[in-house]
C-alpha cells in the first residue's frame, strides 16, 4: 500500500509575527525551520518514506524550511502509519522543549526551575498530520484529498488552558503571563512593571547576558524570552535602526568612532542610541552600557559634522507564489512536485544574497513565503531583481505586499499591514502585483492601491513607479507638483463618487505639469502627463490615484 502523508508544525502566524524586534521575528522563523528540518532527518532515516516536500539537496539546509512537509510512504500499515506520525508530534515537541530549555542554560538559567515556564512551552506548539491512502488515482488527486484532509483537521481545535496565576500578560504573547521582567525605578523603588505578580516572576536585572535585551516595563512569556535568545550574537539578524545606520555611515566612520561592525550586540546597542540622540532623547543606563552610550555620542557627533541625515523610515517586503497552492495541487506526478520543491529551495538560497546586497535584512525564505526589511532607497531595485530570478528560477510568478513604516511604530501593526497589503495585491487581477502600505509618524496611513510588477501593455509597473520617486528626489520637478494635482481633482470629486472619466482628469493634470518646472533632461512633460495617466485609470478609482500620488510623494522625500 502507498499513502500520502503530510505534517505541519504552528503557530507559524502567531511564533513568528508576534515580535517586537526584527530578531524576535527572525528567531520565530528560523526555531519552526530548525524544527521542520529535524523532522525531515528523521523521517530519512526510513527508507519507506520518500520525501516529496521540501526538497532536499546534499547542499547545507535552506535558509528557511516551510512549516510543512509532504511523503510518500510505502509498505506502512494504518497503524504503523498512526504510531509513526504519534511518534514525530512526541519527537518534534521534546526537540522543541530541549532548544527552549538550551537558550536558558546558554544564559546561566534551567528551565526545570520554572514551572509555569515549561507549562507555556508545552502549550504553545501545535502539530498537525494527516495521511490518504494512494494506488492507482492520479497524483493531483490524491494530493487534493490530502490537502483538504488537512485544512479539515486545522478547523477542529483541541482547546486546553493554563491554569496561570493573576498577572501582568507577556507584551508578545498575552494569552500567557509575562514571568521574565527587569525592575526600573518607580517613585524611588526598585519595582517590577505594574500588575506583575511578585510571586511568579523572575527578575532578569542582575544577569549581565539578560540586561539589556528587555526593555524597561517590558515583561515576557517564556515563549517570549525563548525568542529574544534565539542566537545572541552569533544570527545575521540585526536591529532597523542599525541596518539604517549601516547604509548612512562608512565602515571607516564607524572604525574611527570605536565599533567592532563584527560585533551585531554592540552595533545594535550603538545605533539604538544613535537614534535616540538623533530623536533628542538621551541614552539611559538601563537601556545602553556605558561604553555603547560614549560610542554613540562620538559617533553622532561625526555625523553632525559631516550632516549626515538618518533615515527614520524602512520598508518591509512579504511576498509568495501566485497560487501556489492550486499549482501544487495540480501536479500531476509525484517527480514534477520533487522538481517545483527543488526549485523553490534553489530560490531560498539566493533570497538573502539578494536582501543584503541591498542593505536589507533577509528574515524569512523557505517554502513559498519569503519576507525581509530594506531601506527605502533599495526597496524597488531589490523587488525586481526578486522578481525576475523567482520567473528564472521558479518558473512561476509572485505578489508582493510591502509596509513602509517609522522606526517608533509597533512591529506587530507593521507586520499586521504588510500582510494586509499582500491580500491587496494577490487580489489584483492577474497577480504578480505590488501593493504599497504607509503608516506615517504622524500616525496617517496612506494605502496605495495594486500594481503590476512587471511592465503591462495597459499600464504602469513597479519600474515607472520607481522612476517618478526618482523624478521628484531628483528635482526633476518640484515635489509639490502631485499635491497641486491632488487638490484640483478634489474639487472635482462628488459625495460616493468613486471615479472621474479621464477625458475630465488629463485638462487637470496637463495644466498643473505646465505651470511647474520639469526638466526636459530627465523626462518630457508629454511623458510625464502620459505616466500620470496611465497610473489614474490603472488605480480604478479617484481616490486610489490621490493616494498613489500621496504615496509617491512621500517616498520621494524620504528616501536618502
Amino acid at each position: 500500500m502507498r499513502y500520502l502523508f503530510m505534517f505541519t508544525i504552528g503557530p507559524v502566524k502567531a511564533f513568528i509575527e508576534n515580535s517586537r524586534k526584527a530578531r524576535d521575528l527572525y528567531a520565530g522563523s528560523k526555531l519552526l525551520s530548525e524544527l521542520m528540518e529535524d523532522c525531515v532527518t528523521c523521517l530519512s532515516q526510513d527508507d519507506r518514506i520518500r520525501l516529496l516536500f521540501p526538497a532536499v539537496s546534499d547542499e547545507d539546509a535552506p535558509p528557511n524550511m516551510p512549516n510543512r512537509l509532504v511523503a510518500e510512504l510505502t509498505g506502512y500499515t494504518d497503524k504503523q502509519i498512526h504510531d509513526q506520525a504519534e511518534r514525530l508530534t512526541v519527537f518534534v515537541k521534546k526537540r522543541f522543549l530541549k532548544k527552549c530549555s538550551g537558550l536558558f542554560a546558554a544564559v546561566g538559567l534551567k528551565l526545570e526551575m520554572f514551572e509555569l515556564a515549561v507549562r507555556q512551552l508545552e502549550d504553545f506548539l501545535e502539530v498537525f498530520w494527516v495521511c490518504v491512502e494512494y494506488e492507482e488515482e492520479p497524483y493531483h488527486s490524491a494530493y487534493q484529498r490530502l490537502f483538504t484532509a488537512m485544512q479539515d483537521v486545522k478547523s477542529i481545535r483541541d482547546f486546553s488552558q493554563i491554569r496561570e496565576p493573576w498577572g501582568r500578560k507577556c507584551m508578545l504573547y498575552p494569552q500567557y503571563n509575562a514571568i521574565f521582567a527587569k525592575k526600573s525605578m518607580y517613585d524611588g523603588t526598585w519595582k517590577y512593571p505594574y500588575h506583575t505578580n511578585p510571586d511568579y516572576v523572575y527578575d532578569i536585572t542582575e544577569i549581565p547576558s539578560l540586561r539589556y535585551m528587555v526593555k524597561e516595563k517590558e515583561a515576557l512569556s517564556a515563549v517570549g524570552l525563548v525568542k529574544r535568545l534565539y542566537n545572541r550574537g552569533a544570527v545575521r539578524i540585526y536591529s532597523t535602526r542599525q541596518m539604517l545606520l549601516r547604509k548612512q555611515v562608512s565602515s571607516e566612520m564607524l572604525k574611527e568612532a570605536g565599533i567592532l561592525e563584527s560585533d551585531a550586540v554592540q552595533m545594535d546597542m550603538v545605533a539604538n542610541a544613535v537614534y535616540d540622540l538623533y530623536n533628542e532623547n538621551i541614552p539611559v543606563e538601563d537601556e545602553y552600557t556605558a561604553e555603547a552610550a560614549q560610542v554613540a555620542e562620538r559617533l553622532y557627533k561625526m555625523l553632525r559634522e559631516k550632516q549626515i541625515r538618518l533615515s527614520s523610515y524602512y520598508c518591509i517586503i512579504k511576498f509568495d507564489g501566485d497560487n501556489m497552492g492550486e499549482c501544487f495541487r495540480n501536479l500531476e506526478t509525484e517527480e514534477e512536485q520533487r522538481q517545483l520543491s527543488s526549485n523553490i529551495d534553489t530560490f531560498a538560497r539566493l533570497v538573502p544574497e539578494i536582501f543584503l546586497k541591498y542593505s536589507g535584512l533577509p528574515v524569512f525564505a523557505g517554502g513559498e513565503d519569503f519576507f525581509g526589511f530594506l531601506p527605502l532607497d533599495h526597496m524597488f531595485q531589490c523587488l525586481e531583481e526578486l522578481y525576475q530570478k523567482f520567473g528564472k528560477v521558479v518558473g512561476l510568478t509572485f505578489s508582493a505586499g510591502i509596509s513602509v513604516a517609522h522606526l517608533m511604530q509597533p512591529l506587530k501593526e507593521v507586520m499586521e499591514q504588510v500582510d494586509s497589503m499582500e491580500q491587496v495585491a494577490k487580489n489584483r487581477d492577474g497577480k504578480q502585483a505590488f501593493a504599497i502600505g504607509i503608516i506615517k509618524r504622524s500616525g496617517e496611513t496612506v494605502r496605495l492601491p495594486a500594481f503590476h510588477l512587471p511592465e503591462m501593455r495597459k499600464g504602469p509597473g513597479l519600474k515607472k513607479m520607481g522612476e517618478l520617486v526618482r523624478l521628484l528626489q531628483d528635482s526633476g520637478c518640484p515635489k509639490s507638483l502631485f499635491f497641486q494635482i491632488a487638490d484640483q481633482l478634489k474639487y472635482f470629486i462628488r459625495e460616493n463618487s468613486a471615479w472621474l472619466e479621464p477625458s475630465m482628469v488629463e485638462p487637470l493634470i496637463v495644466k498643473c505639469v505646465s505651470g511647474a518646472f520639469v526638466d526636459d533632461g530627465l523626462i518630457s512633460r508629454n511623458e510625464l502627463v502620459k505616466s500620470l495617466m496611465d497610473f489614474y485609470i490603472e488605480s480604478g478609482s479617484t481616490v486610489d490615484f490621490l493616494n498613489t500620488l500621496n504615496g509617491i510623494t512621500f517616498l520621494s522625500r524620504e528616501v536618502n
